[in-house]
């Protein structure tokens, strides 16, 4: 494992004053509801172009030596990211953060380590890859714009089921309604003997 980077009357006005403070900090957030999608260029614009969402699900990775099972929580503000992954065994719980110009690591001793080139970087850490960069987008099921995707195949639905990208095989096996639109509720990734299976357990668009 690296152990180094890499090149938030006085009294009778007083309270209630505090209720209503507390009241307003205990209320629910307001959730955004997605509008109607009439074809598959309207839904990969209006996805891709949200600023602020996040899920929760559950991550598997396989190798042909290593992987591990466990937790991730994902949340996206404009082009910055972090995503807390929990549960592989003897790494604990790992931060990621990136940016359109930088990615970190943290891990859960604080060591913080830059990501040059994310999937291979973690690769050598761990044993395993995750493509981190274009995940941004394949969560919404979606392709990442910044590339070319060879194969890309949509149902009559207008929801993705297959992508080829970036060297990957994304296919998307089960969509499920969140925020009044069918979202991805399975995502399996394949590169070469690197298999990424992610559930969503829950979307929230802000």
């Amino acid at each position: 494992m690296a152990t180094e980077s890499r090149t938030f009357r006085t009294v009778g006005i007083a309270l209630p004053l505090f209720a209503i403070s507390f009241l307003a900090a205990c209320a629910p957030q307001s959730v955004r509801q997605l509008p109607v999608f009439t074809s598959w260029e309207e839904r990969s614009q209006i996805l891709g172009d949200i600023q602020d969402w996040e899920f929760r699900g559950r991550l598997g990775v396989r190798t042909a030596d290593d992987g591990f099972n466990g937790k991730v929580q994902w949340q996206q503000q404009a082009s910055d990211y972090n995503a807390q992954i929990s549960g592989p065994v003897g790494i604990g719980t790992l931060q990621i953060s990136g940016s359109l110009d930088l990615v970190r690591l943290e891990d859960q001793d604080g060591q913080l380590t830059v990501l040059t080139s994310p999937e291979d970087d973690l690769e050598a850490l761990y044993g395993w890859k995750l493509p981190v960069n274009s995940l941004r987008f394949w969560a919404l099921g979606i392709p990442d714009p910044k590339s070319l995707a060879t194969t890309l195949v949509v149902d009559e639905r207008g929801l993705l089921t297959v992508l080829v990208q970036n060297g990957w095989r994304i296919e998307y096996p089960d969509y499920r309604s969140f925020a009044g639109q069918p979202m991805p509720r399975r995502l399996v990734a394949t590169a070469g003997d690197a298999r990424v299976v992610l559930v969503f357990d829950n979307w929230v668009f802000k």
